[in-house]
């Protein structure tokens, strides 16, 4: 089976949420060790998916030292995150898998419309069948032109702000690269 960089994408957080609903309706503590056996597949799912797209990536050693740090951050944080709602805020030890929840919920929202419009932009910009190399950096920096406003659509403040420019952007004639 393939699932590609999409299918990676939603089964990471979905096998985290499976773990964190079930943990969320505390069950009894044999049931945990097991179910974070789920929660571990779905981070190794992950940790592996991001490693080789960064790994491919220019600069890929300084890349990765930054996704590991962030790694670490969490890792740092997201205990004490869960200490304060249990010590300060009073909560039981399964309320904040409910946040866990919650944030494993974004990706899978978002990852299949990114993927349909990364692969539509793609095969307009690229006449071959083959990416170019770095075509995700390219996507990824690449900020599609506003339409410009109609004199009655325009305001004082927008006026204003449609006069300044922001110091890293370089216009051309299809888009707004940053530079």
């Amino acid at each position: 089976m393939k699932f590609g960089q999409l299918g990676i994408a939603v089964m990471g957080p979905s096998f985290r949420i499976i773990a964190y609903v079930i943990t969320c309706i505390h069950p009894r503590f044999p049931v945990l060790p097991i179910i974070f056996v789920v929660a571990g597949f779905g981070n190794g799912l992950e940790d592996g998916g991001w490693n080789a797209w960064v790994g491919n990536m220019e600069n890929a050693n300084e890349l990765l030292g930054f996704l590991h740090g962030a790694y670490g951050l969490g890792a740092t944080v997201s205990p004490l995150i869960a200490t304060a709602m249990v010590t300060k805020g009073h909560l039981a030890w399964y309320n904040f898998y409910y946040l866990m929840v919650k944030a494993q919920l974004n990706p899978v929202q978002i990852c299949p419309q990114t993927d349909i419009t990364y692969r539509l932009g793609s095969q307009h910009s690229n006449s071959s069948s083959a990416s170019p190399p770095f075509a995700t950096r390219q996507e990824l920096c690449t900020v599609p032109r506003i339409p410009k406003r109609t004199p009655q659509q325009e305001t004082p403040a927008t006026r204003k702000r449609s006069k300044t420019q922001s110091p890293g952007c370089v216009p051309s004639s299809s888009s707004v690269t940053w530079a």
